[in-house]
């Protein structure tokens, strides 16, 4: 099934959304054939009012984790939009439009986190 995910701030956990439509919250998400979209007029609208919206979602196929466990995730991807115009890979900074795979996830104790692979 093909999702847009994002993290959801009141909820603490990410939103999954399928046709414009929230069908599930989880604290992790594992998908194949990811792109990752900002889309332009709302993260002007976040600089602007300093309210935040959402714009920015990672697009997939959703998968079981279990279907990922064995392959390396390698990079570590963030957003953040009075930095950036698109996602970026931690790292270096250098901007990341697509990924074969992709876990979403959120510690107990943490920030929200997106690893890559593949």
């Amino acid at each position: 099934m093909k999702v847009e995910v994002y993290y959801n701030l009141h909820r603490h956990e990410f939103s999954i959304r399928h046709k414009g439509k929230v069908i599930g919250h989880r604290r992790y998400v594992a998908l194949s054939n990811v792109k990752f979209a900002v889309q332009p007029a709302g993260r002007k609208r976040v600089i602007e009012t300093g309210q935040k919206c959402v714009h920015a979602f990672v697009r997939g196929t959703l998968m079981d984790y279990a279907q990922i466990a064995h392959l390396p995730l390698d990079k570590q991807v963030t957003y953040n939009p009075y930095k950036y115009k698109s996602f970026v890979n931690k790292k270096d900074e250098t901007p990341v439009f697509k990924s074969r795979i992709a876990y979403l996830f959120k510690p107990t104790d943490g920030k929200p986190q997106i690893h890559t692979g593949v």
